[in-house]
């Protein structure tokens, strides 16, 4: 079987030991003793409420049931805490919904649209949400109140040189990305 990728490979058959079948199927190779994991999703921010499409990008995803494959959506218990992919024990808030399978490293969901700014990780499941993807993993997204302004709490480093270029993270909430996608 020739291979695509890791994921996934076209087969033909032969049935007179010389000619091959016009076209091929696709076939998801699916390694069950590894998770999912998702590496991004896009958009990487949207307006609180919002309940648009995503797409989460990742490695080992197949097509289970559709009833079974969803999106997973965890946050932290504070909106400027840290979340993870397999926080279901009551101290954040972890819903999720239903994806479509697009291919071996595609998934798209609906995101759930929250009441609060701040970050949810985003994860996959592929029987209802018993197993999430890669605990502690995931890609982030960023739910923000374009009525509101941002709030900045810190800045790394909390000083700079004035005749240096010196890259500073704020640390904050509400941020939102900057028109056209352009680095603030």
């Amino acid at each position: 079987v020739p291979r695509l990728s890791d994921y996934s490979a076209i087969v033909h058959v032969r049935h007179d030991g010389s000619t091959w079948s016009v076209g091929g199927l696709h076939l998801i190779l699916h390694n069950s003793s590894q998770p999912a994991r998702v590496s991004a999703v896009a958009p990487r921010a949207l307006p609180v409420s919002a309940r648009d499409v995503v797409e989460v990008s990742g490695i080992n995803f197949f097509p289970a049931e559709s009833s079974q494959l969803r999106c997973v959506f965890a946050r932290p218990p504070h909106a400027s805490g840290t979340a993870t992919a397999a926080d279901t024990d009551g101290a954040g808030t972890t819903t999720s919904t239903a994806a479509t399978f697009v291919s071996e490293s595609l998934l798209r969901c609906a995101a759930p649209g929250w009441s609060a700014v701040g970050t949810a990780v985003v994860a996959v499941s592929f029987d209802g949400g018993s197993h999430v993807s890669a605990a502690g993993g995931g890609a982030a997204l960023t739910f923000y109140d374009p009525s509101a302004p941002p709030a900045i709490y810190s800045a790394e480093p909390p000083y700079a040189e004035v005749h240096a270029s010196t890259r500073i993270i704020l640390h904050g909430s509400n941020f939102a990305p900057a028109s056209g996608g352009a680095p603030l």
